[in-house]
């Protein structure tokens, strides 16, 4: 379709706490604005920006915003369902577990329509000329694209909080991000997102490796096709004794001895020592584990050495984590609650940990809450008055003793 246009308007919308436009922002270690690209580009759109929907000047065509990230399939199948239709329309997508997780916060809400609850997001078919402004736009009528999805649930502490911890398998995704929960959102659908699109796109691939898995499969089910089902560019290392399973691996990418490396999307040169265990994590490039760390859900940005045990939790750009520096990710009396610049929004969510904001160094024995963002640039470290600073030579034998401004001190009866 040469010479179609896809209008990006410029929301000039930063997210807390990086400081950084949402377009330049990544999702499975690729900016939003290059996913845009590329997506429009693969259905034969030329992206084209603009600051307002007045400044549309052709017909036949796709409107969205900077913050919006989108998938091929979804745009392709709403395109498909608009030219049933006919006319200008939105995007909209029914009541699911995707949308139950990717709309609060956002302003979003459900819609009555003639096949049940919808959500309609800022992506738009524009059939003719016309003078179009917000108002119009939100008064176009809803068409939804094809849409399946896999529920999938995962194992939690029952005698903490009674909430289930499910997540939406489906490459018919469009996300509006408003704040870091969105982006954080956006890169665990990634995971599962590059898997469907590299399974439906890759037909022969994907026989190919069946057929590896097939003598394991009556023995260790699941598991034989977990270890089959990787990808991985030139230059990895990767140890004998590593485990690496349903993972995408950039290019110089390193593991090490008895690491493990589940539903990940690893950068290229990142270094995972030994013993590391990574599950469903985003790492970007030259990223540093060191051994033993543990990450579950976390989605770290590029040149980052993120080493403590972490969970639901994103970290920025150039950031060094201590091994003992310590994120917590469960409010045990209600959702999480996160602040995104301007206004404090709740998650709908028990489970969140924290956002780092970029160049943070993180010390010994730093607690983080729950929904907390830190600020760009900072350096946090502990009160150090019970730190072992001296220790004078006639000091009571064979006694505890406290530590007090450095000092060991005989303990109070």
């Amino acid at each position: 379709m040469p010479g179609l246009f896809a209008y990006v308007i410029d929301t000039n919308r930063k997210i807390y706490p990086f400081g950084e436009p949402v377009s330049s922002l990544t999702v499975g270690n690729e900016s939003i604005g290059a996913a845009q690209e590329r997506v429009f580009g693969s259905l034969g759109f030329q992206v084209k920006k603009i600051q307002n929907p007045d400044q549309i000047t052709q017909e036949g065509c796709l409107l969205t915003y900077d913050n919006v990230f989108l998938t091929r399939r979804v745009v392709r199948d709403f395109l498909k369902a608009v030219r049933t239709t006919g006319g200008s329309a939105r995007c909209a997508l029914p009541k699911s577990l995707f949308t139950e997780l990717t709309t609060p916060g956002t302003g979003l809400s459900y819609e009555d329509h003639p096949i049940g609850k919808v959500v309609p997001y800022n992506l738009f078919y524009l059939s003719e000329k016309a003078s179009w402004n917000k108002d119009k736009l939100d008064a176009l009528p809803r068409v939804v694209p094809r849409f399946r999805e896999k529920v999938v649930s995962s194992p939690v502490p029952s005698r903490l909080v009674s909430e289930k911890y499910q997540y939406s398998v489906t490459s018919s995704v469009i996300f509006h991000i408003d704040n870091w929960f969105h982006l954080y959102r956006a890169n665990m659908q990634a995971l599962t997102i590059r898997w469907v699109e590299q399974i439906l796109g890759h037909k022969v691939w994907t026989i190919f490796k069946l057929l590896l898995s097939l003598p394991g499969l009556p023995f260790h089910g699941f598991w034989s096709l977990a270890k089959r089902f990787n990808t991985r560019k030139k230059g990895c290392k990767i140890h004998p004794t590593a485990l690496v399973e349903l993972s995408h691996l950039g290019k110089g990418v390193h593991i090490g001895a008895r690491a493990i490396v589940r539903g990940c999307i690893i950068g290229d040169g990142t270094y995972i020592s030994d013993g590391s265990h990574l599950q469903y994590t985003v790492m970007g490039k030259r990223c540093f584990t060191s051994k033993s760390t543990i990450l579950n859900g976390v989605v770290s940005f590029s040149d980052s050495d993120v080493c403590p045990a972490m969970q639901v939790s994103i970290v920025g750009r150039n950031c060094s984590l201590t091994a003992r520096s310590w994120i917590l990710d469960i409010n045990l009396k209600g959702t999480v609650k996160i602040f995104d610049g301007v206004k404090v929004v709740d998650t709908g969510t028990s489970y969140l940990g924290a956002c780092i904001g970029n160049g943070v160094k993180v010390g010994f024995d730093v607690v983080i809450g729950h929904g907390r963002a830190v600020p760009n640039d900072l350096t946090l470290v502990r009160d150090d008055s019970d730190v072992l600073r001296k220790a004078p030579s006639n000091l009571p034998k064979g006694v505890p003793l406290l530590i007090r401004n450095g000092i060991p001190v005989q303990k109070d009866d």
